[in-house]
């Protein structure tokens, strides 16, 4: 079940890059492709963050490590919302980079388990 949890995580990222290279495609001007790599990546995020959520229970082994886990299984949560939200507003650009920083959160606290 750890495979299931590190491979949700890391789709989750790639849905946040996705989002943040929309903005990029959004800043040049290329609004219909930002708005729909915004859109894969926000459900690609919000997908991984999902199913990285579903597999907590298998993982929490000690009372010590589950509040670092849930903290960052919250944060991760957060960004697939974000990034998810920032997709389906076709607005990539500002809410992107909250949803990595949001992603990265998450990740620092999960290895901060180890």
């Amino acid at each position: 079940m750890l495979l299931v949890h590190d491979l949700a995580r890391g789709m989750a990222g790639v849905g946040c890059f996705l989002v943040l290279v929309a903005g990029g495609l959004e800043r040049r001007g290329e609004l219909r492709a930002a708005r729909r790599l915004a859109r894969t990546g926000g459900f690609t995020s919000a997908v991984g963050a999902a199913v990285q959520a579903a597999s907590v229970p298998f993982l929490a082994w000690t009372a010590a490590s589950a509040v670092p886990l849930g903290a960052s299984v919250l944060a991760a949560l957060a960004s697939g919302l974000v990034a998810l939200l920032a997709g389906l507003a076709g607005k990539p650009r500002p809410s992107g980079s909250f949803a990595a920083l949001l992603w990265i959160a998450s990740l620092v606290l999960y290895l901060a388990l180890a």
